[in-house]
């Protein structure tokens, strides 16, 4: 009787066939099947129980699997958890609240995210080392590391003393472009504060590039400043109110 020992060209199988002895010719015993394999340079990952089944009963030109190596668990990369909306809000995603009976409420819109002087935004994870694999002719399989991830970048923010996590170092509106995070404490209106916006209420101060359209309320903590003019709305200060064209309210405006 004869057999044949095969290697896969990964070296993670270990293949045994034999060929049925001729003229009365002997059988291999278990010790000489054994020895054949460890000739082969296989040593780890063999199959006692399949062997051992082998020995009493064998079916010939036929392939047993009689070593299998572990594949290594290739590490992975750090992540970061963010605890603010990152996705960010424009005037073509936003939803106005919708009421009970239906309607919608388009005042408010809730497009201006805040954060509070040391609240948490960004906590980083460490990246998950990797388990050594081995073939079965005993060589180990280093797995890939993961990789550390960055914290991101910006303004009015600060890192803890581990240097895994940001916080806001002030109040104020955040903002996330980029990987990057910046914190202010005025917020930009670019164009009317009205249908486009909804009512605004902010902890900082308010700045207005246009006009403030009828039945609109702003409300700030610090300063508002209204670089257009003042329809019928409402607006409140914590601090000064500046309007650079006065108001137009029809004894309406508050």
């Amino acid at each position: 009787e004869s057999m044949k020992v095969e290697v896969t060209r990964d070296k993670m199988l270990g293949v045994i066939s034999f060929t049925e002895p001729e003229n009365g010719g002997s059988k291999l015993t278990l010790d000489e099947i054994k020895k054949k394999i460890k000739n082969a340079g296989i040593i780890y990952g063999i199959n006692e129980e399949l062997l051992d089944s082998i020995d009493k009963e064998r079916k010939y030109d036929y392939k047993y699997l009689i070593a299998s190596g572990t594949p290594a668990v290739h590490g992975e990369d750090g992540r970061l958890e963010f605890f603010f909306d990152t996705k960010g809000c424009s005037c073509s995603s936003l939803k106005p609240k919708e009421n009970e009976d239906g309607s919608v409420d388009f005042k408010k819109l809730d497009i201006i995210k805040t954060v509070k002087k040391d609240e948490l935004l960004v906590k980083a994870h460490p990246p998950i080392e990797g388990t050594p694999g081995m073939t079965v002719l005993g060589k180990e399989i280093r797995p890939a590391k993961g990789k550390k991830v960055k914290l991101p970048k910006g303004k009015n923010i600060y890192t803890s003393s581990d240097g895994m996590a940001i916080h806001s170092s002030i109040e104020g509106q955040i903002m996330y472009n980029l990987g990057t995070i910046n914190i202010t404490e005025t917020y930009v209106v670019e164009e009317n504060a009205g249908v486009a916006t909804g009512n605004i209420d902010f902890p900082g101060n308010i700045l207005v590039r246009g006009s403030v359209e009828s039945g609109f309320e702003i409300k700030a903590g610090g300063n508002v400043e209204v670089q257009g003019y003042v329809e019928e709305a409402t607006i409140i200060a914590g601090g000064n109110i500046v309007l650079r064209h006065g108001i137009q309210g029809k004894d309406n405006g508050k």
